[in-house]
């Protein structure tokens, strides 16, 4: 119950901060939100059908290409954040807000919102399902088509927006992903997960796949049991925690965990990539 209010907490806060601050000022959007926004502006199409129908749409590909695990993880939030916008959107609600302050709004509630949605362990969905696929079949870092698609869907409202829509666009982006990393690292710039488990090998291959990092396994023996076993440590983000403590759970329920602060992390993946 407590995950699934958080993941439906986070998509109303998604929601307000879209229906209220966002669209009212005609700041560009990124994601599956930036695409409706110029649907609704092409085509005359609702934002909220718009939503919708591209979430759908995302939704139904990630199920075919990703499996079960991928649908149920993004369903809640595929099926609220377009109910929620659309109720919303019935609400006669006007701020009249100066454009900072309606920035400011946007940015406060994205920001929790998506933290509220990535701490219980569960995705937004969105146009990082393609990321998803793309990395699952050909490889591609989710990290650099995550960026891509945000940045393309931002461009498909250049063309019909001011200077002034585009600037909060793009300082709305900017500073809620500094704000996001923020609520969740809790100040903490890296971390260092050590992991115990008879799926060792499981374990680190999702690590290496599913989060594109490195982890290293140290021959161990058990204190108690005097059993000989591999203990697993990486060093992941903040953000990225939530995630990987779902995935061990699901892999190993015993699994013995210890996270720890990492003030400085210099490598391959952090100070440089590829």
């Amino acid at each position: 119950m407590k995950k699934y209010s958080m993941i439906l907490s986070g998509n109303l806060l998604i929601a307000i901060a879209t229906v209220f601050f966002i669209v009212p000022k005609g700041f560009i959007a990124g994601g599956v939100t930036g695409v409706a926004l110029a649907f609704e502006s092409f085509f005359k199409l609702p934002l909220s059908i718009g939503i919708i129908i591209i979430s759908g749409i995302l939704f139904v590909i990630g199920c075919l290409f990703l499996g079960k695990e991928f649908a149920i993880g993004t369903l809640v939030s595929t099926v609220s954040y377009p109910v929620f916008v659309s109720i919303l959107e019935l609400i006669p609600l006007n701020l009249e807000l100066d454009i900072f302050l309606a920035a400011a709004g946007a940015i406060f509630f994205y920001s929790y919102g998506v933290s509220f949605v990535v701490k219980s362990g569960a995705s937004t969905g969105g146009l990082d399902t393609i990321s998803m696929i793309l990395n699952k079949k050909a490889g591609v870092s989710i990290s650099f088509t995550i960026a891509l698609f945000e940045i393309l869907s931002m461009l498909t409202q250049v063309v019909y927006s001011t200077d002034i829509q585009i600037m909060g666009g793009i300082v709305i982006t900017f500073v809620y992903t500094v704000l996001l990393n923020s609520l969740l690292a809790k100040d903490i710039a890296r971390i260092q997960v050590q992991i115990l488990s008879k799926e060792y090998e499981k374990i680190s291959a999702i690590i290496k796949e599913k989060f594109e990092r490195g982890c290293t396994l140290f021959k161990v023996q058990g204190g108690f049991t005097r059993e000989d076993t591999f203990a697993i440590q990486t060093v992941i983000s903040a953000r990225e925690l939530f995630k990987l403590k779902e995935e061990i759970k699901k892999t190993d329920d015993k699994a013995f965990v210890t996270v720890s602060q990492v003030s400085e992390v210099s490598g391959l993946g952090f100070s440089y990539f590829d």
